[in-house]
């Protein structure tokens, strides 16, 4: 068995030292002093391909997996971004554009991952204050009104959500108790951002300041059916 590397895998290595040879440990202690978020180092990811490495060609990405953008973000990480180095990329790249790909139809596809590729921004909308390492406790409920679904609920300690343009929500549809079991009844929905129904405010830290951690209020949300990612009721099977 060959472990080493191709040519493009190599070349996705060394562009992801130099970026972060340029964005080393003093960059973010400046940024995090100055809770800034870091701009140059986000357009430097989005130019190198790395914000589309698991996004198919067809849809303006890199068409690699998953191997591809591990590499980048060891590498980032290694070389003097720290946590930066990956969380960004896992935000947008992964959270967004990989539950995409993976569970997204046509249409979706076609909307979204172009601008994931592009350097469009996503959270991910799963913490609540009584669900942290229990998804299933999740209360945000989204109930079907005609076309639509009507969403509320709060989440916490979601990161990114200030700068978000998109949101990947985790909700409940069938209440718990009437669930055949636990692990069924949670949907995913994509929410385009802002929105007048959601409310977004920063949570104070103590570090990591060029990141945002926020509160996410959720009051009659309006979603077309349309806007479901994968197949209602099983949501808890696409976040594992």
């Amino acid at each position: 068995m060959n472990f080493e590397l191709t040519a493009e895998q190599k070349m996705i290595v060394e562009t992801a030292k130099e970026i972060a040879h340029d964005f080393g440990p003093e960059y973010w202690r400046e940024k995090d002093k100055k809770h800034e978020f870091p701009e140059d180092f986000w357009k430097s990811l989005v130019e190198a391909g790395f914000t589309g490495i698991v996004i198919p060609e067809k849809y303006g990405g890199g068409g690699m997996g998953m191997f591809e953008m591990l590499l980048a973000m060891e590498t980032l990480v290694s070389e003097g971004c720290g946590l930066a180095g990956e969380w960004f990329l896992c935000l947008s790249a992964i959270f967004g554009g990989l539950s995409i790909v993976k569970h997204g139809n046509e249409a979706q596809k076609e909307k979204y991952l172009p601008q994931i590729a592009g350097g469009m921004e996503f959270c991910l909308a799963l913490t609540e204050a009584d669900a942290g390492t229990n998804t299933l406790n999740i209360k945000t409920n989204a109930v079907l009104e005609g076309d639509e679904y009507r969403v509320n609920g709060q989440k916490m300690f979601i990161s990114g959500a200030d700068r978000a343009r998109g949101m990947l929500l985790v909700t409940r549809t069938t209440p718990i108790e009437k669930a055949p079991k636990r692990t069924f009844g949670l949907s995913l929905f994509l929410v385009d951002l802002p929105n007048p129904a959601v409310e977004v405010i920063p949570i104070e830290k103590h570090g990591i300041n060029y990141s945002k951690t926020c509160e996410v209020y959720i009051s009659d949300l309006r979603l077309p059916k349309e806007n479901l990612l994968g197949e209602l009721d099983k949501g808890w099977y696409l976040v594992l």
